[in-house]
C-alpha cells in the first residue's frame, strides 16, 4: 500500500489528494498541529471523515514528545479515533504510549515511527523485539535493508520515501524563541522557512522550521523501485508529494 503524508493540509490539497490513486494518508504533526492544520487540528475529524468516505486508510501520527502534560490527551484521541473507526494505524515515537495504546486498542496497527529511532538509532533484533513486546507491530524503515530485517522478525515494514534530515530538534519552538513571539502570535512563521544564523558560527545559515532547524526531506531513489513493502511518501507540499508519489506508482504497474 502507498501512503502520502503532507506537512500541511488545507481544503484545497485534501481535494487534490483524493485525485491521486493512493491507498491512504498520514495525519498529525510530529511537533505542532498548528503548522499542519489551519485550525490547529480542530478540523482533524472532519478531514479523516473525508478520506474515510473515499475508502482510504488513515494513519494517525502522534507527537514526537509525549510528555506527562499531554500523554492522557494523546491516548484518549487515539482510543476515540479507533472506536469511531476513523484510523487504521497509529505512528508512535514513545514506548510508553505504544504500550498504553496496545492495551486499549487490541486490533490497531501500532507503527514505531522514524523519529523514535532518534532515541535509539541502532536497529537490531533485541531493540525491535523490545518494541514489539510493548505493543509495536510495525516499523517505519529508512531503507530496504531495514524493511527486510523487520519482515524477518515477523513484523510489518513501512518504507519511508522522504526521510527527515535536520540539524537539530527541540521541544520548544525555535521560531517563537528567536522572534520573541507568544504562541498565539507566531503567525505560523515556520511555514515561511525563514533563515537564521546559528550563534555558534556566524557563517552557518539555516532555516527556522518551528521546532526543527534546517528540516528537509531526503528521497532515496532505491525505495521508489521497491513494491514489496508498504511505502509512505512524506513531502512539504502537494506538488512535491504528487511528483514523488507518481515516481513510485510507476513501479506498481
Amino acid at each position: 500500500m502507498n501512503y502520502v503524508g503532507l506537512s500541511r493540509y488545507t481544503k484545497e490539497n485534501v481535494e487534490q489528494l483524493l485525485k491521486l490513486n493512493l491507498d491512504g494518508v498520514v495525519l498529525g504533526d510530529l511537533l505542532c498541529n498548528r503548522k499542519m492544520f489551519p485550525y490547529d487540528g480542530t478540523e482533524l475529524v472532519e478531514i479523516m471523515q473525508i478520506f474515510k468516505n473515499k475508502n482510504l486508510s488513515i494513519i494517525y501520527q502522534t507527537p514526537m514528545y509525549v510528555t506527562d502534560r499531554i500523554f492522557s490527551e494523546v491516548l484518549h484521541k487515539i482510543v476515540y479515533f479507533h472506536e469511531k473507526n476513523l484510523i487504521n494505524a497509529v505512528i508512535v515515537q514513545d514506548i510508553g504510549l505504544a504500550s498504553a495504546v496496545a492495551k486499549k486498542c487490541k486490533d490497531l496497527i501500532i507503527i514505531w515511527g522514524r523519529m523514535g529511532y532518534a532515541r535509539t538509532p541502532i536497529v537490531n533484533e533485541s531493540t525491535l523485539l523490545f518494541y514489539m513486546k510493548h505493543g509495536v507491530n510495525a516499523f517505519e524503515c529508512k531503507n530496504e535493508e531495514q524493511a527486510e530485517y523487520v519482515t524477518e522478525i515477523h513484523s510489518t515494514a513501512y518504507l519511508v520515501y522522504g526521510y527527515p534530515k535536520y540539524l537539530t530538534i527541540n521541544r520548544e519552538c525555535y521560531y517563537r524563541l528567536e522572534y520573541n513571539a507568544f504562541e498565539d502570535d507566531c503567525g505560523m512563521g515556520c511555514l515561511k522557512h525563514e533563515k537564521m544564523l546559528l550563534s555558534a558560527n556566524q557563517e552557518i545559515e539555516t532555516s527556522i522550521d518551528g521546532y526543527a532547524l534546517g528540516w528537509q526531506y531526503v528521497y532515496d531513489e532505491r525505495i521508489r523501485k521497491t513494491t514489496t513493502y508498504n511505502r509512505i511518501v512524506y513531502a512539504d507540499s502537494y506538488f512535491e508529494a504528487s511528483k514523488k508519489f507518481n515516481e513510485i506508482a510507476v513501479y506498481n504497474k
